[in-house]
């Protein structure tokens, strides 16, 4: 029941996530022929070095307002999200801000680059 596939339910932050799967995301996109993807990132890299912005959206973590719009959760609409590791539980976040992400954690996803991204498939719609 351990293992680096179930890391996310013991471990977070530098324990799980360094932003070092950005190349396995890259290489899942083009594997399973997605065109576009909306990347909530967290690392020390930048997805701008493996995606053009007619490739990839970056939706920045709910560090604050300014970052939210004011939103308590991420709006997520039919498409493909990327989230990594260490934003997706929330516990970095200010309390209004903790559940931003529980509508992807409340669900399976539907692949992982590497141990650290988690991909939804969302284009059938939320």
């Amino acid at each position: 029941m351990g293992g680096p596939a179930n890391g996310l339910k013991y471990l977070a932050d530098s324990n799980l996530d360094w932003g070092q799967d950005l190349r396995s995301l890259k290489e899942w996109a083009r594997a399973n022929r997605v065109d576009f993807l909306n990347v909530s990132y967290f690392g020390g890299d930048t997805p701008w070095r493996y995606f053009t912005d007619k490739e990839a959206r970056q939706l920045p973590p709910p560090w604050s307002d300014a970052h939210t719009n004011g939103r308590t959760e991420l709006p997520a609409g039919p498409g493909v999200y990327a989230i990594s590791a260490s934003v997706l539980p929330g516990q970095y976040f200010a309390p209004k801000y903790r559940d931003y992400y529980r509508q992807f954690r409340d669900r399976l996803p539907t692949a992982r680059a590497g141990w650290s991204i988690y991909i939804y498939d969302l284009r059938g719609g939320p």
